[in-house]
């Protein structure tokens, strides 16, 4: 099950990534993979029924995802397939919100943005809550740029280790970007924090 959530999950942002770079998506469709998980399935109170409807729908996600690429070794069969994969995410997403009720929505986006929020800071929907300025958007841009340059090069680190050794120290490389990514959060909160003061 495990491997299937991680499947369902890098199809999806396969598709997201492949999207033309107009809006995002709103945050509430980007948190969907989050219900991969049984936990926050119990978080947001669905019941068993709904549960295994969500369940069965990421299931159909990624049969069909794998169906439409299944054999496709041109770039334009790829991009026909990933085109026809953006229909059946749209719907998919459709159907498992249509699920929840508004309160889980709600609680789902507050999960979405708490398990992706240096990832999500910029995103329209918070930048306009939150009411940032274009200072502030600046710095929060520079901050952010700074982190996805670290994380690349702490990635870049990783792979060269996998390529020189056939069992690489990855748990001090996945430690060392885990806490480099809460100290940028903190980085994010005191910045927030001292903000709000002024």
């Amino acid at each position: 099950m495990r491997l299937r959530c991680a499947l369902a999950l890098l199809l999806v942002l396969m598709a997201v990534a492949a999207r033309p770079q107009s809006a995002p998506p709103p945050i509430e469709r980007i948190g969907l993979t989050l219900l991969t998980s049984p936990e926050i399935r119990k978080e947001l109170k669905l019941s068993k029924e709904v549960s295994a409807q969500v369940e069965a729908e990421f299931k159909a996600y990624v049969e069909k995802a794998q169906s439409l690429f299944q054999g496709k070794t041109t770039q334009a069969e790829q991009q026909a397939a990933l085109n026809e994969l953006r229909k059946v995410q749209d719907a998919t997403a459709a159907r498992i919100l249509g699920k929840l009720t508004p309160s889980q929505r709600l609680r789902l986006r507050q999960l979405t943005l708490q398990s992706q929020s240096v990832l999500l800071i910029l995103h329209p929907e918070v930048v306009k809550e939150l009411g940032l300025t274009s200072q502030q958007i600046a710095k929060l841009k520079g901050i952010r740029e700074k982190a996805e340059t670290k994380v690349r090069e702490l990635e870049m680190r990783r792979r060269s280790q996998l390529d020189a050794v056939p069992k690489p120290r990855q748990g001090a490389e996945q430690r060392e970007v885990q806490d480099y990514n809460q100290r940028i959060q903190a980085e994010i909160k005191s910045f927030a924090a001292a903000d709000q003061r002024q």
